[in-house]
């Protein structure tokens, strides 16, 4: 009978040593697609609970193999801590042993029975509120900082970040917001600032690059003042290229109308200014 959690930590993973040992063949009785449940810990700490159909697949993304560095909580984490996190243990569990960690405890906290089968959301669910881990928000019942000694990463960038030289280009001042993981207060914030670039798409790559990561809910707005008045022009996440023409041509039209009313105010001209 396979044990209902298997034991390894990132440097099996990443090295294919762990990988190498639930798929050999010989051991015909494990099947790690049973193991839908995963955690990460530093030492007693627990640092995130996941589930996926495809829970090595998972954890081999969080550690970048596949996706790269920084795409995750976790793995932004993880690089930041190299090579300590090297020796981080990472625990696979399967649904059924969640469960029954569930059923036992109901029964010795309120000698309450489980009304139904749980699914593997309920077994994630119960995990986080069991463990407590500190990169869940979902489930847990209090923040739990992260243990002393952990590093954490970049997660904002100073108020009027500007690109450096070489870009003959005429700046321009880009509101930058997004969202991203406080790791101080273990929860997720709102961040933005200023930013001067030559363009939207360098304004997005100068912001990506400082922080070492794509933040979630990342929006541009290009500000264009005239009289005291603003004009924004918008980029919002998912980065697509002819969405970036689409917002340049924009702000070339914008641009013009300007310079026409403020040539000629006899023109009529008038731009729809929000309110």
């Amino acid at each position: 009978m396979p044990d209902p959690v298997l034991m390894t930590t990132v440097r099996e993973l990443l090295t294919g040593v762990f990988r190498g040992k639930v798929m050999d063949l010989g051991d015909l009785d494990l099947n790690i697609e049973d193991y839908r449940l995963y955690v990460f810990w530093h030492g007693s700490t627990a640092l995130y609970v996941g589930q996926s159909k495809n829970a090595l697949k998972r954890v081999e993304e969080h550690l970048g193999l596949g996706l790269g560095l920084g795409t995750t909580t976790m793995g932004r984490l993880l690089e930041a801590n190299y090579p300590s996190a090297y020796e981080w243990p990472v625990w696979f569990v399967t649904v059924g042993h969640a469960t029954e960690m569930w059923r036992k405890w109901a029964w010795d906290s309120s000698r309450v029975r489980l009304a139904r089968e749980p699914t593997v959301n309920d077994a994630e669910g119960f995990l986080i509120r069991y463990y407590q881990p500190c990169l869940n928000i979902a489930h847990r019942s209090g923040k739990r900082h992260l243990p002393d000694g952990c590093l954490v990463p970049r997660n904002e960038f100073p108020d009027g970040l500007t690109l450096a030289g070489g870009d003959l280009a005429p700046l321009r001042a880009y509101r930058v917001s997004y969202r991203a993981f406080d790791w101080r207060e273990v929860e997720a914030k709102e961040y933005g600032g200023t930013v001067r670039a030559s363009g939207i798409k360098i304004c997005r790559g100068l912001v990506i690059q400082f922080l070492g990561f794509v933040p979630d809910a990342l929006r541009i707005d290009e500000v264009i003042e005239v009289d005291g008045r603003f004009r924004f022009a918008t980029y919002e996440s998912p980065d697509e290229l002819a969405h970036y023409a689409a917002v340049e041509a924009i702000n070339e039209r914008y641009k013009v109308a300007l310079d026409d009313e403020i040539r000629d105010e006899e023109t009529g001209l008038q731009l729809p200014w929000p309110e």
